[in-house]
């Protein structure tokens, strides 16, 4: 089984509390935040060293055709050139949304026996990245709007990037509940991948995501993956949906008890990697803009 290397990999974290979270309930957000990030690291680290193993065979197998090509004048020279050449831009624009903002410090909260909405503005919003290289997706986070973006692209330094944001709320019970929460969302989604000839590859993933945390430790999650696209040898693949669209469910179960603080996490995700192939250069690109409208919650 290839070896998990994430050493030179590099992350970077940022959370941002509205006035209603208490100082109690400040640790628990970021701990939650923290082992978010380390459960996909570790998946992520496994998955990049099979590709790699991958790349690696690849270039071996196609490098007795890179030394004839090297060798003949004309052949080489047509190398040169295609090299040289840039990946055309296929993202049909940049997806950028202007909301209304809402100003305020706590969220909405409608009740109806047992069944809570919890609105705008939410508690706390976040944002973390994870890759190599200079590589930095583009972020965007807004706890009073509900919105969250991530855009990623992975072409020239680094070879991988992954990003997620979100927003956030923490919750307690003074009785022990059996809770379930749906959050509703809305997102734009834009993707595109261009596979080298011979031997490039490149992979683009996206969609939503939900945590809950109890005290800081993992009790809940869901996942919404909106698109998992591949590229190999020479394609070319991308996509731009027509407008917001509403996300698929995602309900989330868990036990709520006395004396515990849970935190409950929505948010956009991406994933893009890429290979270079014999002649020229592989990208991926990524983009979800997603709006929490409300988080609805059964306890």
């Amino acid at each position: 089984m290839p070896s998990i290397d994430s050493a030179s990999a590099q992350r970077e974290v940022e959370i941002r509390f509205g006035e209603c979270v208490t100082a109690d309930q400040r640790p628990f957000a970021e701990q939650s935040i923290t082992a978010m990030i380390e459960r996909h690291s570790e998946r992520v680290a496994r998955r990049r060293a099979e590709n790699r193993e991958h790349a690696e065979l690849m270039r071996a197998i196609h490098a007795p055709l890179l030394k004839s090509i090297e060798q003949d004048q004309d052949a080489s020279a047509a190398l040169r050139v295609l090299r040289a050449k840039r990946q055309p831009d296929y993202s049909g624009g940049d997806g950028v949304v202007h909301r209304p903002v809402r100003d305020s410090s706590s969220p909405g909260l409608i009740e109806l026996r047992g069944f809570e909405l919890i609105g705008l503005p939410y508690h706390y919003d976040w944002h973390w990245h994870n890759g190599d290289g200079e590589l930095r997706p583009h972020m965007e986070t807004d706890r009073i709007a509900g919105t969250a973006k991530v855009a990623s692209d992975v072409i020239g330094s680094g070879t991988w990037v992954t990003g997620h944001a979100g927003i956030g709320v923490a919750l307690t019970t003074d009785h022990l509940a059996a809770a379930a929460a749906r959050p509703a969302r809305t997102t734009w989604d834009s993707y595109r991948v261009a596979g080298a000839p011979i031997g490039g590859n490149a992979t683009s993933e996206g969609g939503t995501e939900v945590t809950v945390f109890e005290d800081g430790n993992l009790v809940a999650s869901g996942t919404d993956k909106h698109w998992h696209e591949r590229a190999s040898n020479g394609e070319l693949k991308f996509h731009n949906t027509d407008g917001f669209g509403i996300n698929d469910p995602i309900e989330v179960m868990w036990i709520m008890r006395p004396d515990h603080t849970y935190t409950l996490n929505v948010g956009a995700w991406t994933y893009c990697e890429y290979h270079n192939g014999l002649f020229s250069q592989s990208e991926a690109h990524a983009t979800v803009d997603a709006k929490v409208l409300f988080i609805g919650l059964d306890r």
